[in-house]
């Protein structure tokens, strides 16, 4: 074939020169990774995995290995054969041939590694940084092909069509890949963060927990984390658009070094008016989140406190006014943040349409350009305006990403620092029988405002197959003495012993079973074996007289929604079934009617006594305080009366 054109020659110099670029900058990109790789095995980060299945992979690696050598090495010969005209670039094709056949390798050599040494959620980087730029540069090649098309003619016998259809299949080859693997990646993350957090909230101390803002939890593991989750179609997006922009700026360099520098511009100018505006936005979105915080914490309040404030116009009207009006802020901050960004929109669309218009019309008199070079100038600028113009829009949604982000991160922090410093593996307690003995016990609670409240010192001892009644007036101490008691708050002075043998406050809370006057009762049995129980589960809901109300399946209630005294029996039922060996009522009977609350007394207690129970029941009701075996008076955290009965 003749290639005598000079114009043709230099086209493909141009062409081989800009792929010796694009395979320099791959060869640089998977020694950077192969060098981090080998510091990371060298550190032991890595973990040495030999398996059959391993053996085989690299087998098959190694096979197409060769069969791209072969096909290379075959197609160089080829083409210095058939075209002899192109000896003119023989040494560009050489380059390229030996950069293709060292870029492969490199490949061939990061996969055999990360094969074997392996890393805990490690995934193919190389690959899909490869994948990612197979997409862009295929999407550009389309385009390229296309505009050849239209300056050419009979299509299909010059192979632009087929070029066209391969150019394609590879796109969507790459694209789909990579679409995948960040999908994978993306929910993993999501995933990982969200266990992480709820791992670390479930180590806060009880205490310490009470006085934590809920609405920071709420809102960063339901707003927070499906933030991040939104950004895997940003990811794959915007990287498939900057690699296209990345090459569509390489190859408008080849039609014209001026054309180039005036899209770098264009492209520079419009990104550094993003930056400026996403620094401001930045600030007034952080603002958004922390109103984002406030309104979570409004949610909680108005559903947890709904029935007081329907029996409160007036309470209600004040509690309606300030949930407006942190609504009514998360509005104007966010319609700020818009506003901003609408501006800057509105300025890139008019610099690049402006550019287009610069090029079309004064193009022509200052570099003397040809019409065929012109127009296909400005249809890839054309072209380049969606990758532009996706990617300057991102510009919001990496922001609210990065922000949730942190986000995420300072509220791991700030739970983490809640934690107990050492995590201690605590195991159900194997003991049926106990004998709870306080010795000093003093507990100093710090009410939010700036109150103290101090419950102890308490010497006392609690036997198994006893029942003890605590009782005192509001403000007495008793629920405070039951979280101390329960190891719910650790105790400042004294010590507590099961047994004769000092406990951590996390051991002691394995002892307990608690109804707490408010107590929450979950849709289901967690951390319950009840197979084989089923007779034992059904006898129980018939003792308390809720079979009719409750069945329970696979460990799920068939229904939660009950009267208050129906969700007390259904958590003494619990109680039951946990089988621990001290169990603690806080008020249990207030929600019962006259005949129940008579038979928790006469039945219910006594049972559990029978059974080698230690039972503590905090308790109003006079009028059965003949039916324990002590009786405990408190008065300002202090046991003031103590009586056998």
């Amino acid at each position: 074939m003749n290639f005598s054109s000079e114009q043709s020659l230099a086209d493909i110099g141009r062409a081989l020169t800009g792929a010796s670029f694009v395979i320099g900058v791959f060869i640089c990109i998977n020694l950077f990774i192969l060098y981090r790789v080998i510091v990371q095995a060298l550190r032991k980060e890595r973990s040495l995995v030999v398996s059959a299945k391993n053996r085989l992979l690299l087998g098959v690696a190694v096979v197409i290995y060769g069969a791209l050598i072969y096909v290379l090495h075959e197609s160089y010969k080829w083409l210095k054969y058939e075209f002899v005209d192109l000896q003119a670039v023989s040494t560009q094709m050489s380059i390229v041939y030996w950069l293709s056949i060292g870029l492969i390798g490199l490949y061939i050599l990061y996969y055999t590694l990360t094969l074997f040494y392996k890393k805990e959620g490690q995934e193919q980087f190389l690959l899909m940084i490869i994948s990612g730029a197979v997409s862009g540069l295929s999407n550009t090649f389309v385009i390229y092909i296309i505009n050849q098309s239209l300056n050419t003619k009979d299509n299909f016998t010059n192979g632009l069509f087929y070029a066209f259809l391969i150019g394609l299949v590879v796109h969507i080859i790459a694209e789909r890949y990579i679409r995948t693997r960040i999908a994978v990646i993306t929910n993993r993350v999501v995933y990982e963060k969200r266990v992480k957090l709820i791992d670390k909230t479930l180590q806060i101390p009880f205490e310490r927990m009470e006085r934590f803002e809920k609405g920071k939890i709420s809102a960063c593991l339901n707003n927070d984390t499906e933030k991040i989750s939104e950004g895997m179609h940003l990811a794959v997006t915007g990287a498939t658009n900057l690699i296209t922009l990345f090459f569509c700026l390489i190859y408008l360099g080849m039609l014209s070094f001026w054309g180039l520098v005036l899209s770098l511009g264009v492209v520079v100018v419009t990104i550094l008016i993003n930056l400026f505006v996403a620094g401001e936005a930045t600030r007034l979105y952080e603002e958004t989140r922390d109103i984002q915080n406030k309104f979570f914490g409004f949610i909680n309040d108005m559903l947890a406190g709904f029935k007081e404030l329907k029996l409160n116009r007036a309470r209600k009207l004040a509690f309606q006014q300030n949930f407006e009006e942190a609504c009514s802020d998360y509005r104007k901050k966010g319609t700020k943040v818009d506003l901003k960004f609408a501006n800057a929109f509105i300025m890139e669309d008019m610099i690049l349409l402006s550019v287009v218009g610069f090029v079309a019309f004064l193009f022509p008199l200052i570099f003397k350009m040809q019409g065929e070079l012109l127009y296909n100038y400005v249809f890839i600028f054309l072209y380049m305006i969606g990758p532009v113009t996706y990617l300057l829009h991102s510009f919001p949604q990496i922001m609210q990403i990065q922000v949730s982000w942190k986000r995420i991160n300072s509220l791991m922090e700030e739970v983490a620092e809640l934690e107990k410093e050492d995590r201690i593996s605590v195991e159900p307690s194997p003991e049926k029988k106990v004998i709870l003995t306080l010795k000093g016990v003093q507990f100093q609670y710090k009410g939010t405002s700036g109150e103290d409240f101090s419950v102890g010192p308490i010497d006392y001892e609690f036997k198994a197959g006893e029942i003890t009644f605590i009782t005192g007036g509001n403000g007495s101490g008793k629920s405070t003495f039951a979280k101390l008691v329960t190891g719910l708050y650790p105790a400042d002075r004294g010590e507590t012993l099961i047994n004769g043998v000092s406990k951590t406050p996390e051991q002691i809370q394995e002892y307990y079973s608690a109804i707490f006057s408010d107590f929450y009762l979950f849709d289901r049995l967690y951390g319950i074996d009840i197979d084989g129980r089923e007779q034992e589960i059904q006898s129980l809901l018939e003792l308390l007289r809720i079979q009719d109300k409750v069945t329970i399946k696979d460990g799920e209630f068939s229904t939660t929604k009950l009267s208050t005294g129906q969700k007390k029996r259904l958590a003494l039922l619990v109680s039951y079934l946990e089988d621990r060996p001290i169990c603690l009522f806080d008020e249990w009977a207030a929600d019962q009617d006259p005949e129940y609350r008579k038979f928790f007394y006469y039945n219910l207690l006594p049972m559990l006594r029978d059974e080698g129970k230690c039972v503590i029941a905090i308790t109003h009701d006079d009028q059965y305080f003949h039916k324990a075996d002590h009786l405990i008076k408190m008065e300002q955290g202090q046991f003031v009366e103590n009586k056998d009965i």
